[in-house]
Formats: structure tokens, C-alpha cells, sequence
């Protein structure tokens, strides 16, 4: 805010202002004479001071605007500026500081980086090492798993632009999804039925991504599910958005589990977890719908980008 439109500032100017006048109109009244040589002091005083609050305001709106510079990572001191005082302190502290903050930002996002390599490293051994298990429920899920810990990594980064993602048809995504999760659904005897518009494409988000996804939900909905349970899914196309619904009539999830189940709130769930920070940087939307008994509809939408 500026220091003219301060209102402590204005205030404070109108009080002098006011006592000035009342200290003329009285030596006025006393003494004409020392009236004027009052008034005259005090037109200086008011005039001085007016410059100063200028000046102060001037250098208080370049601090400002160094310290919004420092915030967008593009201050540049100015080192043949050899001036003291209080705010010409605070604008060599404002370098420093924007200097610390860069160093720091690069260094955490090296770190960052450095740990999301680690950890699809170690996610791919421990994928490497469960494929020469024997096959039971516990290895797929183990293999589970290490998918959504390489899943979670790939989204600690910044979101790929929709112009740089290539459209995949949903049917394509959707089988391989389905190529992954099979032997899941295979164990827990799950069958499951998919009805898939023709048309209906991923564009707004990697294949890779919405993959991982829809396999973490047809894997969790299978470790939910009764034994021999049947998957109704459903694929649709939108002038709006693209929508994944998964329909099982016979899941294990309580009402509170299925109102924070897509809320990051349910670390026993990391696919779901998955899918919600995914929805989040892609545009999209996820959600549980419980009907009367176990009916449960899970439903994820990708929506269109702006054009």
C-alpha cells in the first residue's frame, strides 16, 4: 500500500495541520506581528515535511518493488548505490535473502530429484525381485505396491502441458490397465464387464499416468471385493471430460472410508492416493459414490483443456 493512501499517515498529517492552524489563529489574535512569523515557520515545517514523506514513500515503493523482484527470482542489486539508512539496510537484506532462497530452492529441487530417481530405482528392484516369487495374492500385491511407489514419484514434478501430451484412445489405456491388474482380479476370482465409447479419448493427461491409475483402482476395488464379485466399468466421452466409472455391488468399504477415500486421507490406500494427486495436476476429478448396501460407484474424470 502506498504511504499517501496509509490511513494512520493521513490521519497524523491532518492533526499537524489542524495544530498549525490552531497555533496561527491564536498568535494571530495576540499579535498580528508574531502571527506571521509563526505562519511562515510553519509553512516551511509543512512543506519539509511533505518532501520528506515523498521521499520516504519513494524509497519505500523501491524496496517494494525489489522485494516483489526477489520473490520472482530476478532482483539484481545495485552496487554503485553507496546511500545509508534503515531502508537501504533492509534492501541489502532483501538481496541476501533472495540470494538464500535461490540457493536453497536449487538445492531442494536436486535433492528432489535425486530421491524420485532412488525411489523408482528402488521401486523397479523390488518389481524385478516379486516377479520371481511364487504367484499368490500376497506377490501381486507386493508388485502392486512397488507400482505405486514408482506412480507417486513421477508425479512429484511439475504437470506436462497439454499440447505436449499425446491423445491414446481410452480403450487402449483401459486394456492395458487390465493387462497389469489381471492377475489380481484373476486371484480374487473378479470378473469384470467394461462398456467403452468408441471415441472417447485421454488427451490431457500422459498414458502412462491414467495407466497406473486405473490399475490401482481395479487392483484396490479387487483386495475390497468378495471373492467372485463382478466389476461393472464404463467409459464415456464428453464434450467435457472423459469419465472411468467402476460399479461393484459388493465392497468391503464403509460409508466414512468411501467419503475420504479419494481425499489423501487414506494412507492404507496409496493408489487411491495416487489417483487423487494425479486428478489434481491433471484436470481431473475423482470420487466414491455409495448406494443402499454395498454398492459402490468409483469415478474418475479427466477434464478437456482450454482452448
Amino acid at each position: 500500500m502506498s504511504y499517501w493512501k496509509d490511513p494512520a499517515h493521513i490521519r497524523t498529517l491532518l492533526l499537524y495541520l489542524l495544530a498549525s492552524a490552531a497555533v496561527c489563529a491564536v498568535c494571530f489574535y495576540t499579535d498580528p506581528e508574531w502571527g506571521v512569523i509563526v505562519a511562515v515557520v510553519c509553512g516551511m515545517f509543512t512543506v519539509l515535511r511533505l518532501v520528506s514523506d515523498v521521499v520516504h514513500d519513494a524509497r519505500v515503493r523501491a524496496v517494494n518493488r525489489r522485494v516483489e523482484a526477489a520473490l520472482r527470482g530476478e532482483y539484481k542489486p545495485s552496487v554503485s548505490d553507496e546511500k545509508r539508512g534503515a531502508l537501504y539496510e533492509l534492501d541489502g537484506n532483501v538481496y541476501k535473502l533472495a540470494i538464500r532462497l535461490s540457493d536453497t530452492q536449487k538445492a531442494l529441487a536436486q535433492e528432489r530429484a535425486q530421491s524420485d530417481r532412488l525411489l523408482r530405482g528402488l521401486a523397479r528392484q523390488l518389481i524385478t525381485r516379486a516377479e520371481e516369487l511364487p504367484a499368490n495374492v500376497h506377490r501381486r500385491e507386493l508388485i502392486a505396491l512397488a507400482h505405486d511407489m514408482e506412480n507417486l514419484a513421477s508425479l512429484r514434478g511439475e504437470p506436462i502441458p497439454p499440447e505436449q501430451i499425446e491423445p491414446a484412445p481410452a480403450a487402449d489405456v483401459w486394456r492395458d490397465a487390465m493387462t497389469i491388474a489381471e492377475e489380481t482380479l484373476r486371484l480374487k476370482q473378479v470378473t469384470v464387464h467394461a462398456e467403452i465409447a468408441p471415441r472417447a479419448y485421454v488427451s490431457t493427461c500422459p498414458r502412462s499416468l491414467v495407466v497406473g491409475g486405473l490399475r490401482g483402482l481395479l487392483e484396490s476395488c479387487a483386495r475390497h471385493a468378495d471373492v467372485g464379485a463382478v466389476l461393472d466399468c464404463t467409459v464415456k466421452q464428453t464434450p467435457v471430460f472423459t469419465e472411468f466409472r467402476i460399479t461393484c455391488d459388493r465392497l468391503d468399504w464403509s460409508a466414512e472410508q468411501v467419503a475420504e477415500i479419494f481425499r489423501g486421507t487414506d494412507a492404507a490406500e496409496p493408489a487411491l492416493v495416487y489417483l487423487s494427486r494425479l486428478a489434481s495436476l491433471y484436470r481431473g476429478e475423482v470420487r466414491a459414490e455409495r448406494q443402499e448396501g454395498q454398492t459402490c460407484h468409483m469415478i474418475f474424470r479427466l477434464y478437456q483443456a482450454d482452448r
